[in-house]
């Protein structure tokens, strides 16, 4: 009886053909993640604070002394909400807010302040108090845009800029030092630091910056330079670190533990201030932008989820104007899986406070579907947590359906030739190992092709009950065999073994 054994190891391989993989490769999956050997399934996700009064499309967390506010804008409105109460912070001067939902809201935590910016309207800030609303961004100039704006020490970066109605795509200013609690000048003077630069050496324009450690990262279409402050006359150093690989659109970088993942044109890669590794090649590349939407793809956005050592690259697929799905790299297994989305346009990490929560008197969850411990509480106010906007303010990793909905989770592999791809197999029965509650219920696939890369016979969908059945009987008959296990709700599952029934029948 041939045995899978670290069905997780490597992760989802879509480019790959299948019958190239290792014997534990997976060739497609959904709403799965890939570590530790185990492939499992990922939790859901319940809306948050609330109904948020406009639909957001960016999250700022920002806390002030013991209070936690999370910031979120609309195209023409920013709300603030401290988890029970919300909060319109909308700028009383100035009126709505003009972009559009192609305008992408930038920013950051600053001094105790956040800063916001859609490269349309003045640059905002908001001081952290609900009663005081957004105003125009101290000392920016009022004829100046940026197409972002982001912290970097006590710095501000603004990047491709457009001065008095003349464009500036490759033109970064930094503000002068603030002093603590202050907002910075932008007016180049001998007695500041404030100044500009255009970054010349490749055509493309400067897209969005982020720090990284004790430097600052800008990004261009088709590169990316450090800034590293030095002081006197120069105030930064700046270096081109690629010429290569550049950047898709605005928030499709972030930073985790080895430096900053970044969605690029044509690749995901990581770097830690120095060259660019690219992570997608050979093993989702060509998966992940046939799925991008061609019109939207600006729409992407990079985030993690530090609950699980993840990142996740956000998109639309086809067809999609907001990120309706995720690819999911675990950086400690060096893993990828695929979660889908609730149509989201931004997601950011930060602390939550706990109101009512996810307590064992609220929680609708079934008894056999809560896998933390007795009265516990999912709402940690000591972890970082990924919150997602759209419609709603959306908390991941919780709960057992996407906002109150069932969602599947699927491991599928195929092209199994057990090392003889000449000779044809009959499978009788898959037994998976499953780590789950008794009593969960999956439904389990075999098929078979007679040709690598052909089309699949499947055989029916078993009912597969944990703790009631050890085998799920059913035959598929080729060259090479599958296997699709699919779980539809409930608990969350891991699977890191499963053996399967094979009679060798031969060459025909």
């Amino acid at each position: 009886m041939p045995i899978v054994d670290n069905i997780g190891q490597l992760g989802l391989l879509s480019d790959l053909a299948p019958a190239e993989l290792p014997i534990n490769g997976l060739s497609n999956g959904a709403n799965i993640r890939c570590k530790d050997g185990y492939a499992e399934r990922m939790l859901g996700q319940a809306a948050i604070f609330g109904a948020p009064t406009v639909a957001p499309l960016f999250l700022q967390p920002l806390t002030r002394d013991t209070a936690r506010y999370w910031v979120y804008a609309s195209t023409a409105k920013i709300y603030v909400t401290d988890g029970v109460t919300h909060t319109n912070i909308t700028r009383t001067v100035g009126g709505d807010y003009t972009g559009t939902i192609a305008n992408k809201w930038t920013g950051g935590a600053f001094n105790g302040v956040a800063v916001l910016n859609n490269g349309v309207d003045m640059p905002q800030f908001w001081g952290g108090v609900p009663a005081t609303p957004c105003a125009a961004l101290t000392g920016f100039d009022t004829t100046w845009r940026a197409l972002s704006i982001r912290p970097f020490k006590n710095f501000l970066i603004a990047c491709n800029l457009t001065e008095s109605s003349v464009a500036r795509p490759q033109r970064i200013r930094w503000s002068a030092l603030a002093e603590a609690g202050t907002l910075p000048s932008w007016t180049p003077l001998p007695s500041n630091e404030a100044g500009d630069q255009d970054l010349t050496e490749s055509d493309g324009a400067v897209v969005d910056s982020l720090q990284l450690n004790d430097m600052h990262i800008v990004y261009k279409q088709d590169s990316y330079y450090s800034l590293n402050f030095v002081g006197g006359n120069d105030i930064f150093r700046i270096t081109r670190l690629e010429n290569q690989f550049g950047i898709l659109s605005q928030n499709c970088a972030a930073q985790f533990p080895n430096g900053h993942i970044v969605l690029g044109n044509g690749e995901v890669y990581i770097h830690n201030g120095g060259a660019a590794r690219p992570i997608l090649t050979g093993r989702m590349r060509d998966w992940l932008f046939n799925q991008i939407d061609s019109t939207n793809f600006k729409a992407c956005f990079v985030t993690t989820n530090p609950k699980k050592n993840e990142a996740w690259i956000c998109f639309p697929e086809v067809g999609k104007t907001a990120c309706s799905k995720a690819l999911v790299w675990n950086w400690q297994a060096d893993a990828f899986g695929v979660r889908d989305l609730p149509d989201c346009y931004h997601g950011n990490t930060g602390l939550i406070n706990y109101v009512v929560g996810d307590s064992w008197d609220v929680n609708t969850d079934p008894w056999d579907t809560v896998t933390r411990a007795w009265d516990s509480n999912a709402y940690s106010q000591a972890e970082s947590r990924l919150l997602l906007a759209g419609g709603s303010i959306h908390l991941t990793e919780i709960n057992s359906t996407f906002n109150g909905t069932n969602y599947a989770s699927i491991i599928e592999r195929t092209g199994i030739d057990f090392g003889d791809p000449a000779s044809v197999k009959t499978a009788k029965s898959l037994q998976p190992n499953f780590d789950t509650p008794d009593g969960q219920v999956f439904k389990i696939q075999l098929g078979g092709q007679m040709v690598a890369n052909g089309a699949i016979a499947w055989c029916p969908e078993i009912t597969y009950t944990k703790g009631v059945d050890t085998k799920a009987f059913c035959f598929a008959t080729g060259r090479f065999l599958a296997y699709r296990i699919k779980k539809e709700s409930g608990a969350a599952f891991r699977l890191k073994r499963l053996d399967m029934d094979v009679t060798l029948r031969g060459g025909y």
